[in-house]
């Protein structure tokens, strides 16, 4: 039976309306706001036992507008001790806002029947605990690359149930953003949320990567309660992530810099370490000398490693950037300073200045001990020389060699010079250098820093194998590909290529499957249009 009274809807039922003497039934009060406690009639013969309220909320989500709901569900058993047909008076329903609802009267039958399972059976029936789980966040809306926090709490009408054995069906689903489990720095305390026992169980740093409505769903979990499993029921969320004017870093930032003496020798690579502390998403700077040359100084692709590791005011990240440098001529050099643009919390633009540093590079002395004395010892005498082949051999070598080592000097000292043309040659000859680690990240199944090392590794063949200029940005690269050759479909595929490593980059799990597809993609493309991999 429902009733509608001052536009607000509420429902009383009694399910079933039969019963054994040995069953139970129950009568549900379900309203869309909370009520105070109700006075039951007395009925000889019945007695009504509490069982706890339910709370369903619901989230629409249409044209882009979110609409929320909720409803709540009081539960009583009902225990007969004796047959017959009773009659459950009217009785009066207050909610929380002060309105007044009466129900009419209802009729429970109960007639002589026998249960297959025992009367005590019953009693666990309806004694056994409410829980459900929550996944509440700090906020409904952020910026994109703004920190969210959720917590996933066990929620439950009585205390013991949230130390039941729980079982992980599926963990928790999220497309278009980043996720870090900071489970580790929960504490295991059990508090009071809405008038129920409450248990944070599980809980994420989330950054969303696209603005829109950003869909969540928690995890599905089992508890094991003393008479069995018990399916925990849920509901998603969704958040509300908003575009951001310009693509920048949000939060909290400090760098430190381990960096490697002024004075170094002409060959020998050093370490050059930077090390992000912060709250936000230290992947927006995952490498600060992409896109920057400098003469005769290689730089290693740069090696990352990134964690969670602290939450006392809230969630702190590290990430440190290890460049492998090597100095290929002596000299004096100047790395120059990097400036990091972001958002403080606050969202005033900042920027962070990493000092540059000078370097004096002296050339390397090769040990005494090294150089040995050539013995040379004739064994026999030569007639006529211009009969020897030997002779005219030699002849070919003395005139030849000179134009060799020449030209061989020139392509040494072009290499040292030209950051160009050494980086044509490594494409000609060296290509597998490039996605080496590429195909290690592959291998080991780690699926963001393969699309970083892969999209990297792309961008740098291309432009190493085609002399283009190392400051060029994507859709540049893309025009002048087309320019010296690549063809429309050539290059709106290597574009599409370049859209599935950034989306992978950003996304929480990528399968190896799709992984080993982008891989052997990205091969082909280059394979058909060179012709020598």
């Amino acid at each position: 039976m429902v009733f509608v009274v001052s536009g607000w809807a509420f429902e009383v039922s009694l399910e079933p309306h039969e019963i054994g003497l040995e069953e139970v039934a129950t009568l549900v009060i379900s309203h869309t706001e909370a009520i105070e406690e109700p006075v039951l009639p007395r009925v000889d013969g019945l007695t009504f036992q509490y069982q706890g309220v339910s709370q369903f909320s619901s989230l629409q989500v249409i044209n882009g507008k979110m609409t929320a709901s909720k409803s709540f569900q009081y539960s009583y058993a009902i225990l007969p001790s004796r047959e017959g047909k009773f009659t459950i008076p009217s009785f009066e329903i207050r909610d929380k806002k002060n309105q007044v609802y009466r129900t009419e009267p209802m009729v429970l039958m109960v007639v002589k029947k026998k249960r297959t399972s025992a009367p005590a059976q019953r009693q666990m029936e309806y004694v056994l605990p409410r829980i459900w789980y929550e996944l509440v966040p700090d906020k409904v809306a952020a910026f994109q690359n703004e920190t969210v926090i959720l917590t996933g709490y066990l929620m439950s009408d009585q205390k013991e149930a949230l130390f039941y054995p729980l079982q992980e069906v599926r963990g928790i689903v999220a497309d278009n953003c980043l996720l870090y489990d900071g489970k580790s720095f929960l504490s295991s305390g059990v508090e009071k949320r809405g008038g129920y026992w409450a248990k944070a169980i599980h809980r994420w740093v989330l950054f969303g990567v696209e603005p829109g409505l950003l869909a969540i769903a928690p995890p599905q979990l089992i508890a094991v309660s003393p008479v069995g499993q018990i399916s925990v029921p849920t509901e998603n969320i969704a958040l509300d992530i908003r575009r951001m004017p310009v693509f920048l870093y949000r939060g909290r930032l400090e760098a430190e810099i381990f960096s490697f003496p002024s004075v170094v020798t002409q060959g020998t690579s050093v370490e050059y370490r930077v090390v992000l502390r912060g709250n936000g998403n230290l992947n927006m700077f995952s490498d600060i000398f992409h896109g920057m040359s400098l003469s005769n100084v290689s730089f290693a692709p740069v090696k990352v490693s990134h964690g969670l590791t602290n939450w006392k005011r809230g969630p702190e990240f590290i990430q440190t950037l290890s460049y492998q440098i090597t100095f290929l001529k002596e000299g004096v050099y100047e790395i120059p300073s990097r400036e990091l643009s972001y958002l403080d919390e606050g969202g005033q633009k900042r920027r962070l200045v990493l000092p540059g540093k000078r370097v004096q590079v002296v050339a390397g002395i090769q040990p005494q001990e090294s150089f040995s004395p050539l013995v040379l010892k004739s064994t026999r005498n030569i007639g006529y020389i211009g009969l020897s082949w030997f002779f005219w051999l030699m002849v070919v070598v003395i005139v030849v060699s000179p134009w060799i080592f020449v030209l061989w000097h020139q392509h040494e000292k072009r290499l040292g010079e030209d950051r160009v043309y050494a980086g044509y040659v490594r494409s000609l000859t060296q290509m597998e250098s490039y996605f080496s680690l590429a195909s290690e990240a592959l291998k080991q199944g780690n699926g963001k820093r393969f699309a970083q090392e892969l999209y990297r590794a792309l961008f740098s063949f291309l432009l190493d194998r085609e002399k283009l200029p190392r400051h060029v940005d994507r859709k540049t690269l893309l025009e002048l590909l087309r320019k010296k050759g690549f063809t429309e479909e050539e290059g709106k595929e290597l574009e599409t290529i370049f859209h599935t490593l950034e989306a992978m980059a950003y996304a929480p799990i990528t399968s190896s499957s799709s992984l080993d597809e982008v891989y052997q993609k990205t091969m082909r493309l280059l394979k058909e249009h060179y012709r020598f991999l």
